[in-house]
């Protein structure tokens, strides 16, 4: 049987590495503020999901710009598309850490802010994140095969997609309209999708016969 080649653009560990410590630089500068306290992971939470939703659009938005119509910032964001991915996944589990010990020590501020099935799809949400964190290598591609990486992908992106949608639309209209930015970037982001899917069904259809 032959070997799957597929190699999808490689991730630049170095800068995600960067992205983590970072990460951590922020809770340092907060717990140094309010200590062990569930501010600390608050503030940590609410700065690190919003670096990590611009690299998830970065990665997201890469593609259907890229062929709708294609320039240099394009080109940059096809090329690092795997590592604004990955950059994502590290900023966002590091929210998710901040989380569960808020969970654990806190539990009545999760229960405030959210309901047992929003728990539920966000442990989901999180531990897709994380699978397609680990994933991607050239080794998991290799055990794996194209097929179902490319499925753990793909289909992860979408979950994350909705994910982020249902979340900054109820908070535009519960909280605060300022939230309609990002809701209005994802909403880009499915036009962009949606329009390319259209035009490759076009192409691909056949030609009406002549008269």
């Amino acid at each position: 049987m032959q070997a799957d080649t597929f190699q999808p653009p490689r991730v630049n560990w170095t800068f995600v590495a960067v992205m983590g410590v970072l990460c951590a630089c922020v809770f340092g500068f907060n717990y140094s503020r309010y200590g062990f306290h569930a501010d600390s992971y608050l503030w940590t939470i609410r700065t690190v999901v919003k670096l990590a939703f611009a690299f998830f659009a970065l990665s997201y938005i890469s593609s259907p710009l890229h062929d709708w119509r294609p320039t240099r910032f394009s080109t940059l964001l096809m090329k690092h598309r795997a590592t604004t991915g990955a950059a994502f996944a590290v900023v966002q589990l590091s929210a998710a850490a901040c989380a569960l010990v808020i969970w654990n020590n806190w539990p009545q501020i999760i229960h405030a802010i959210s309901t047992p099935v929003e728990r539920v799809l966000g442990v989901m949400v999180f531990t897709w994140i994380f699978i397609m964190l680990i994933t991607s290598n050239q080794f998991a591609i290799d055990k794996l095969g194209r097929r179902l990486w490319s499925g753990i992908h793909t289909y992860g992106m979408m979950v994350i997609w909705i994910a982020f949608l249902l979340d900054y639309l109820r908070r535009t209209v519960e909280w605060s309209l300022a939230y309609g930015v990002f809701t209005g970037t994802l909403l880009l982001i499915l036009f962009l999708r949606a329009r390319v899917l259209l035009v490759r069904r076009r192409a691909a259809s056949p030609a009406p016969a002549g008269l």
